[in-house]
């Protein structure tokens, strides 16, 4: 009497070295996409604030204090912005304790303040609640001259976009320095990027 062997059947170890090479494949998948994920954000958080600036430029121009938005007078540039319409899509405008603001789907909050005309920043566009990686890229980004976009320069940390305004620097931010000044600003819970305009 001879024994039979099924032939067409996989061991245990072939099972599990299968098992052991899709986890391996999974975790590397796993960690692509959500770097995939994070520079998906970052690159929208950039196009939000240029695009936030770039909508304000114009109409910045015309705002006074205490314009009316409908039947009553604008509290804020920001809320002027959001009456007008001068704002990217996607994004969310709300009243938080009496602040109005932006919101884009990554959680990053943006505001406006208009400096008055006749200033040589006329306005400053700010994104808080950012990451340090967005932080960074913000910094480096290259936001054009006085004469093409009107951008004057940027401020990193500040609290708000008016104590901004007296620490604007003018110079292009190299990586070294934004992964310095963003560091220091982002330990510190003030992970918030500034762009003057004119």
């Amino acid at each position: 009497m001879q024994n039979k062997f099924n032939q067409n059947g996989r061991s245990m170890i072939e099972m599990l070295g299968v098992l052991a090479i899709i986890g391996v494949l999974s975790v590397g998948g796993f960690s692509l996409v959500s770097k995939v994920q994070e520079n998906q954000r970052i690159n929208e958080t950039t196009d939000n604030l240029t695009s936030l600036a770039r909508k304000a430029r114009p109409v910045a121009r015309d705002y006074r204090a205490g314009d009316l938005c409908g039947a009553a007078a604008c509290t804020s540039f920001t809320e002027y912005l959001h009456y007008g319409m001068a704002y990217p899509e996607g994004m969310d405008y709300e009243v938080v304790d009496g602040t109005a603001q932006f919101r884009d789907r990554n959680d990053v909050v943006y505001s406006a303040f208009h400096n008055g005309v006749g200033n040589s920043v006329l306005f400053v566009v700010s994104a808080k609640n950012l990451s340090e990686k967005m932080c960074i890229q913000l910094a480096t980004s290259n936001y054009g001259s006085p004469a093409s976009s009107g951008y004057m320069g940027i401020n990193i940390g500040a609290a708000s976009g008016d104590v901004a305004l007296s620490s604007l620097n003018t110079n292009q931010k190299t990586i070294g320095a934004a992964v310095t000044e963003c560091g220091t600003a982002c330990s510190a819970g003030n992970c918030n990027i500034h762009l003057g305009f004119r």
